[in-house]
């Protein structure tokens, strides 16, 4: 059985790769930006760390940046674009105690370029004749846009271990790439979302309007109520108010 699995993906790669190489010039055109990714929450003292990856067409949308230079109405509305315009892949880490921050936002990454693969299911199938496996159209798009798309830019210094899709680190990227730029609109719009939830969920801290940072207001409430469930507690600003009951 997996070698019959092997057949039909090595079939389907050949088959992928006959295609008219004008097709693929032409579909691949709509994505001269590449790839870009970056994360959201590593600040915070609550809540978990987020990530975005993005594959997005040329000059679709407008006013693209870096996603803390943007009014939290102008970030969801080019959020919203940008995901019309796109292939894109989010994710987010919770076990920032447990883990660490660093390796976190690791698995926050490696997560949103998990997902972005399976978007490219969407992305590559009308390709095919057939009627493929997920699984062998999954394979087909990793190996295409591998083979055909720009290296994944990653904003930052600190590198990704364990990353199967070659890639570079642009320090400031967000500001400076357009793919990046739009990954920290969707990273951000999409985990301040999720903040905003868990301020319905745990009310009194203010979490809809801080996101989890530590402003004055924030630390106030946690000496309030102390701290609660989403809360990082091994950071410094909330250790202090642990108590041995959690």
């Amino acid at each position: 059985e997996m070698l019959n699995s092997k057949i039909q993906l090595a079939g389907y790669v050949r088959f992928m790769h006959s295609i008219p190489q004008r097709c693929l010039k032409f579909e691949l055109q709509k994505y001269p930006h590449g790839l870009g990714c970056d994360e959201a929450g590593s600040g915070p003292i609550a809540g978990p760390v987020a990530a975005a990856v993005v594959l997005i067409r040329n000059g679709e949308v407008s006013g693209v940046t870096d996603s803390k230079k943007l009014s939290p109405f102008k970030r969801e509305s080019l959020c919203v674009e940008i995901m019309k315009f796109s292939v894109w892949g989010f994710g987010m880490c919770f076990l920032v105690d447990e883990l660490g921050i660093e390796t976190a936002r690791q698995h926050a990454i490696h997560a949103a370029l998990s997902n972005f693969k399976h978007a490219l299911f969407c992305a590559v199938y009308p390709y095919f004749t057939r009627n493929p496996s997920p699984e062998v159209v999954l394979n087909v798009a990793s190996s295409l846009y591998k083979d055909y798309c720009p290296i994944l830019q990653i904003d930052g210094d600190r590198d990704i271990p364990g990353i199967d899709w070659k890639h570079e680190l642009i320090v400031k990227g967000d500001e400076k790439i357009y793919a990046i730029g739009a990954a920290s609109i969707i990273a951000k719009t999409i985990r301040d979302k999720y903040m905003d939830d868990m301020d319905r969920a745990y009310p009194g801290y203010g979490f809809a309007k801080h996101k989890g940072y530590g402003t004055k207001e924030h630390i106030e409430k946690i000496k309030e109520l102390g701290p609660c469930p989403i809360h990082r507690k091994t950071f410094a600003k909330v250790k202090e108010y642990v108590t041995e009951e959690g």
